[in-house]
This record gives structure tokens, C-alpha cells and sequence, in this order.
């Protein structure tokens, strides 16, 4: 697995798309190695080190794109660090090389 990051999203209408770009943008910013793509079109997740997920919630399901790149990656995922949005902090410091354990020893930002 490589030390790359994989910002994917699933989108009816495009806005979750503009979120996907905004977040690839803000990891850039720090020179970081990336791809951004709809979910719909990720074949394999062997070059990635973290992904990061959007997708739409629907009458509280959530969009059928995300639902089945979930179940084709399933396996990989796994075997990936955990995380949520809560923890911003630890893909940034992921991203920039700080000695952060992704989704391990991050505290929770403070809920809004």
C-alpha cells in the first residue's frame, strides 16, 4: 500500500462533488499525493494509504454508488486505518507526515 490518498464521493447533483474537491484541495495545499474520483469509478484501492469518503444521505439511505463501492471495497477497507469526519485533523497530519496514528490517537473535535 502506498502513502497516497484517495478522495472519492458519490453525488446526485454535484454537491457532494464540490465538498470531494474542496477537501482534495485543501490537502494539496501541503503538497500532498492524491486522487479524487467518483466513487462509481474506483476499480481497486491498492495504491491508496487512505480514502476518504462523501457521499449523500437519501430519505436516510445513503446514496446507491457509495452503498456499492462499500461492498466492492469492502475487503480493502478493512485493512485501512478508520476514521470520520470528526477527525480532520489526523488526515492532515497524516497527509503531512506528523507522527499520527489515523483514526487511533486522535481526540474528537468538539461537536458544533
Amino acid at each position: 500500500m502506498s502513502a497516497s490518498i484517495l478522495v472519492t464521493y458519490a453525488t446526485r447533483y454535484g454537491s457532494t462533488q464540490e465538498v470531494a474537491e474542496a477537501v482534495a484541495a485543501t490537502l494539496r495545499e501541503g503538497g500532498t499525493e492524491l486522487d479524487i474520483q467518483p466513487m462509481r469509478k474506483v476499480r481497486t484501492l491498492e495504491r491508496y494509504g487512505v480514502v476518504v469518503l462523501g457521499a449523500p444521505l437519501y430519505i436516510g439511505r445513503w446514496h446507491k454508488d457509495a452503498l456499492r463501492f462499500l461492498s466492492r471495497q469492502r475487503e480493502a477497507l478493512t485493512q485501512m486505518p478508520a476514521s470520520d469526519h470528526r477527525d480532520w485533523a489526523a488526515i492532515r497530519a497524516w497527509a503531512n507526515n506528523r507522527p499520527t496514528k489515523l483514526g487511533l490517537q486522535m481526540h474528537p473535535s468538539p461537536a458544533h
